[in-house]
């Protein structure tokens, strides 16, 4: 039996791309932010030895530094920064937290799948990104329960699931 690739990312990556998502969907330019390290004229947030700080680079300084040990509330900081006014800050942090709730309930639902597929012995190693793998590693847990058999080939869709 072949073996299927799956890579889930860790919760704070999955934080971090729910960022740059509504950071783009709400119009603000990559020069405007830096995510990771310094970036001159811009909001950074960046992990250090404290925690998260979100700080504002000019001139090789940091200004205005804002630490958190919580990703989650970093993020927030940097979206309030970012915002020209209260009512975009408001709209982008509620969208944060929307999409960080989604974000959550495929990651436990690919969690579940993926236990219910080494269960019934697969082999699985954590490949591409979480969106509509639940719905295919469902229908191949299905298919597997219905047959009894560990012959049916697993599924594979564009770019989310591949047979190595």
């Amino acid at each position: 039996m072949s073996k299927v690739q799956i890579r889930v990312l860790t919760q704070e990556q999955s934080v971090l791309r729910v960022l740059e998502r509504v950071l783009r969907s709400n119009g603000i330019l990559s020069e405007q932010y830096s995510v990771g390290g310094y970036g001159e004229e811009c909001v950074c947030l960046e992990r250090t030895d404290h925690g998260w700080e979100v700080y504002d680079g000019e001139r090789g300084q940091h200004y205005a530094p804002f630490t958190s040990l919580n990703l989650r509330a970093a993020c927030l900081q940097m979206l309030d920064r970012l915002a020209e006014n209260d009512v975009q800050s408001q709209a982008m942090q509620n969208e944060f937290r929307r999409l960080l709730r989604a974000d959550s309930r495929e990651r436990k639902k690919t969690t579940q799948a993926l236990r219910v597929l080494r269960t019934g012995g697969a082999r699985l190693k954590l490949v591409e990104g979480l969106s509509g793998l639940y719905p295919v590693l469902r229908t191949y847990a299905s298919e597997r329960k219905k047959k009894n058999t560990n012959t049916i080939e697993p599924p594979t869709t564009a770019g989310k699931v591949s047979e190595v």
